[in-house]
């Protein structure tokens, strides 16, 4: 199959693999060839949702796996040093896609389920964490309704340009969620690459009442031990340095979090 990508789109340069996608590009194109069926739909919806609808050159069910075929943006993914450049533009784009609401709400439930599996992880260094989301789950906190979400906001996810375009990729798991949640995966996956202070304050910039404060306070805490919970099993060889890192940004934020209001 992929030589006769090539010979239709050009050579192919592998990307990245991910669990759900192999991805390659041309001068021109973004080849993504899904690992699994029930992907290239959903996933081109969302383009379209989001107002993305345009960079959609074709679609393929083949034998060999779905095919999406993206125009190519000129951009990379963020770094420390062109982060700050992107903020505005990804700011502008985040509050467009979280302005599509919806009625239903959030699935709590799946959180608690998510909790009770990382209590094998549970302790005396991470359990503040712990401690603030079950008080949350308790307290009804992220009892709301939901606003569409990309919910993979890591910085390879994130492009820009020279001239500080941005274009957020790989919308297989977008969905209906909470805004903060997206917020706190943005954070702990992109926004860290600033120094401490400077990624809380770029994430207080979406948030705008103290309720939303209060979930996103919630969430980033979730999100850090989903952090905790994932590395040892999926990068054992960066537990040395993520472990200590994730677990001190998590005291920085969360403990500010706990002495600032909106």
């Amino acid at each position: 199959m992929l030589t006769e990508l090539s010979q239709r789109y050009g050579a192919l340069e592998f990307i990245q693999e991910s669990k759900h996608s192999l991805t390659y590009r041309t001068d021109q194109f973004v080849l993504k060839l899904y690992r699994e069926k029930n992907q290239l739909e959903p996933e081109t919806e969302n383009l379209r949702r989001v107002g993305l609808g345009h960079l959609i050159h074709e679609v393929q069910n083949t034998p060999e796996g779905d095919l999406l075929v993206t125009h190519r943006f000129p951009g990379l993914p963020v770094t420390a040093r062109t982060l700050r450049s992107a903020l505005p533009g990804l700011k502008a784009f985040l509050d467009t896609v979280h302005a599509r609401k919806s009625d239903h709400r959030v699935n709590v439930q799946s959180i608690v389920r998510k909790v009770q599996q990382f209590q094998d992880i549970r302790d005396p260094e991470n359990d503040f964490l712990f401690q603030i989301l079950e008080r949350a789950l308790s307290a009804g906190t992220l009892e709301t309704t939901t606003a569409f979400c990309h919910m993979d906001l890591w910085s390879n996810n994130i492009l820009v340009t020279d001239h500080a375009e941005v274009l957020v990729i790989d919308w297989v798991r977008a969905r209906f969620d909470d805004p903060m949640r997206d917020l706190a995966l943005l954070k702990a996956g992109t926004l860290d690459l600033l120094p401490e202070e400077e990624a809380l304050q770029a994430a207080l910039a979406y948030v705008k009442t103290p309720a939303e404060q209060e979930r996103f306070t919630a969430y980033l805490a979730f999100t850090y031990l989903n952090d905790l919970h994932w590395i040892p099993r999926n990068t054992p060889h960066t537990v040395p340095t993520e472990i200590p890192f994730k677990l001190e940004r998590a005291r920085h934020a969360l403990g500010m979090l706990s002495s600032k209001g909106v």
